[in-house]
């Protein structure tokens, strides 16, 4: 993914909070200076069905030239020495 500084970019990534699994994102200490990550609200909010799993949602925003790695793993909260459901790395590069 490319990026400016002060660029924004969502990623949405499939949900499944109904069955008890969650999506983290890490960014190393090095890497945080290029890019923030924020999780958004849930999306389906309101509309979705009770019980229904609804996508999670990241906001990454661009803060200085730079390459940086966004880790994304769900998974369980409760199940730390679980291997993750699934993961995902978003390479993202920042130009000035």
């Amino acid at each position: 993914m490319s990026l400016r500084v002060g660029e924004t970019e969502t990623i949405r990534l499939p949900g499944r909070s109904a069955v008890g699994y969650a999506w983290t994102a890490v960014v190393s200490a090095a890497e945080a200076a290029v890019v923030d990550v924020t999780e958004a609200p849930a999306v389906g909010g309101d509309t979705a069905p009770p019980g229904a799993s609804r996508e999670h949602a990241f906001v990454l925003s661009a803060r200085r030239p730079g390459k940086a790695i966004v880790h994304f793993e769900q998974r369980r909260p409760w199940e730390e020495d679980a291997e993750p459901l699934e993961a995902r790395d978003v390479e993202v590069v920042v130009d000035p």
